[in-house]
């Protein structure tokens, strides 16, 4: 192919983009902006962790598009003493990895692990007499 026929069929080619048509697509590709390179979303302020870690791990509640909490590993809770008490469920048949039940033990250490590096947290510490698994 010497160098004119080479640009008369690129010229036609752009002349009509309808025969360039990609194939439909069937499969969404994402590339964060930087490696996922820390998995914990406790240990680091990176977006890409924090995204993972919403795709990935559940919590005892979630937001939904307009923010408002909705019950994701809890089944749900009770108020009461005007708010100062409250109880929550979880749902059963929650699971680890590994196949072991989910407990509320569980739940209480990772609220403490999360409150000493978030400041919200330790607001919420600061502001709760009692964070206990009774059963």
């Amino acid at each position: 192919m010497n160098r004119r026929s080479f640009l008369a069929a690129s010229a036609a080619a752009m002349a009509a983009p309808g025969l360039l048509r990609a194939q439909p697509a069937t499969t969404l590709k994402f590339i964060p902006q930087i490696d996922l390179a820390v998995l914990d979303p406790h240990g680091t302020t990176a977006y890409v962790t924090r995204g993972h870690g919403h795709m990935v791990f559940d919590t005892l509640y979630g937001m939904d598009a307009q923010f408002r909490p909705h019950p994701q590993m809890v089944e749900g809770h009770v108020v009461e003493n005007d708010g100062r008490l409250w109880t929550l469920t979880l749902r059963p048949g929650l699971l680890w990895h590994d196949g072991e039940k989910v407990t509320s033990r569980d739940c209480v250490a990772s609220i403490r692990r999360w409150a000493k590096r978030d400041a919200l947290g330790q607001a919420l510490l600061d502001a709760t007499d009692e964070l206990s698994a009774p059963d």
